[in-house]
């Protein structure tokens, strides 16, 4: 099991099939996605990231590394950073 930004990902489990890791298990939900539609992650991924980060209570350090200073544009940092690297990853 990895861990990624607060989320346990498990990798597909059946025979034959290569471990993945975790910007693979992210890549079809996220990397095919257009930037535009990143905004969608906001509720689900967003609201996890923020809450695990601590975000809501006052982490002014990953506040100043993302250049935010509110939690919900700090989160879609994150979410943009690892959609960034999705996409060199797949090129």
């Amino acid at each position: 099991m990895t861990c990624v930004m607060g989320y346990k990902l498990s990798p597909l489990r059946g025979y034959g099939r290569k471990r993945k890791g975790p910007l693979e298990l992210l890549h079809p939900r996220l990397g095919h996605r257009p930037e535009e539609q990143l905004i969608r992650f906001h509720h689900g991924w967003g609201t996890g990231i923020r809450n695990e980060f601590g975000l809501w209570k006052g982490n002014k350090e990953l506040l100043a590394d993302c250049h935010a200073e509110h939690p919900d544009d700090a989160s879609m940092v994150i979410i943009q950073a690892v959609w960034e690297r999705l996409q060199k990853a797949s090129k």
